[in-house]
């Protein structure tokens, strides 16, 4: 689900597209997304950003919820050998 901010800065959804089994995306947008599981099967996704976040946003549905942001991850580190 895609969403928009309102003109009182509320999030609304503005699309929803559905993918199967195996589907890769690429995407150069710097959009407002979630990612739902609406079957019963196991939902593995893998998101690679380059280049890497400097900062994420976390929003809510939640009216009462405010948004804020964070840093991103660091990168995993793997141990030489």
């Amino acid at each position: 689900t895609r969403y928009e901010h309102d003109r009182d800065g509320y999030l609304h959804p503005v699309s929803v597209d559905r993918f199967h089994t195996g589907f890769a995306l690429g995407s150069e947008d710097a959009d407002i997304h979630e990612i739902a599981n609406t079957a019963d099967d196991n939902l593995i996704t893998l998101h690679v950003y380059s280049p890497p976040l400097g900062k994420m946003r976390i929003y809510s549905q939640e009216p009462q919820a405010r948004d804020r942001s964070r840093p991103a991850a660091p990168p995993a580190r793997h141990p030489a050998g």
